[in-house]
């Protein structure tokens, strides 16, 4: 079994596939070798993880870093679906469905700390709430999509430093409400959950959580075309 010698401390919310690739950084390895040695090639993509890895999986990772398991799940989607599928038969589909394989960021995020966050992830999640910077999808300089590597080390393939983008600050009410409600949504699935029903006002939460995504689907044309995004 693999013992890494160089053991990172996973980050606030960091992504599973942001702290392998530290974890291969500071090893000096190759990402493939610790995918390959801790049996996750199955469900390792360029840029993500798929829904199917399971607990043998992340016991593995889990010993080659010296750490409990339940920390590493919680660097993946499932401590989102799994609360779900608790509550609603079709909570695994729901988070697959609105999961993105492809990578943002935020520019004012990556010159405090270059990794990348979990929460990034959601397909609703398009406003950095901290910084109330839209989140970038693609290099600034020659257009290409953002990897994971490009986070980690904070360096486009045509050598632009990303941390480095102009931040693209949103200032629409409306449009930050929106995204409050969309953090609340995914945030809730942690320990406030079953706390804090207030912002469902009478709906089932399986309704309210669909009719949040349309409408932030709807208010999300309007940043594409006030920020020129596509």
């Amino acid at each position: 079994m693999v013992k890494l010698l160089r053991k990172s401390v996973p980050y606030r919310d960091e992504s599973l596939l942001s702290y392998i690739y530290r974890l291969a950084k500071d090893n000096n390895c190759p990402v493939g070798w610790i995918v390959k040695e801790c049996k996750l090639d199955k469900v390792y993509k360029d840029n993500y993880f798929t829904f199917d890895y399971n607990d043998r999986e992340m016991e593995l990772l889990a010993s080659a870093v010296e750490m409990d398991k339940s920390t590493i799940m919680d660097m993946t989607m499932s401590k989102y679906y799994l609360h779900f599928d608790k509550n609603y038969p079709s909570g695994y589909f729901f988070i697959q469905n609105n999961f993105k394989n492809g990578i943002k960021y935020c520019p004012l995020c990556l010159k405090e700390q270059n990794y990348h966050r979990l929460f990034w992830q959601f397909n609703q999640i398009k406003i950095c709430l901290n910084h109330k910077v839209v989140l970038i999808e693609n290099c600034p300089e020659c257009g290409r999509w953002i990897t994971i590597d490009t986070i980690i080390n904070d360096k486009c393939e045509c050598g632009f430093k990303i941390s480095q983008t102009k931040p693209i600050i949103c200032i629409d009410p409306l449009i930050i409400k929106n995204q409050q409600r969309m953090y609340s949504i995914y945030k809730i699935c942690d320990e406030n959950f079953e706390q804090d029903d207030t912002i469902f006002n009478g709906f089932s939460k399986w309704l309210f959580y669909e009719f949040s995504i349309l409408i932030n689907d709807i208010i999300y044309d309007n940043i594409e075309n006030l920020y020129c995004l596509n």
